[in-house]
């Protein structure tokens, strides 16, 4: 296995799993930031509820729209068997 030649002091699983869960982190990161400022912005322009265009007086960020990202999220991850197959 090339993974087990050259990293000879790791197992390959163990390296392709970390770099999978690596680049899982990242898209769940960009997807909330991108998601949760497409929520704003419809927000702001009365397309969607006006109590999600908050921002937090400190961080400067949509913390409305981050809750209900995440909370749709769980509901998501919830209900939808692993066997459906969302595309159809």
């Amino acid at each position: 296995n090339l993974f087990s030649v050259k990293f000879h002091f790791l197992e390959s699983n163990f390296l392709l799993s970390l770099i999978i869960f690596l680049i899982v982190i990242g898209n769940i990161n960009s997807a909330i930031i991108t998601g949760s400022r497409i929520i704003l912005a419809m927000s702001n322009d009365k397309l969607f509820f006006k109590s999600i265009s908050k921002i937090h007086p400190i961080y400067n960020s949509p913390r409305n729209a981050i809750l209900l990202l995440c909370f749709f999220s769980i509901i998501i991850i919830l209900f939808i068997s692993k066997e459906s197959n969302i595309l159809n």
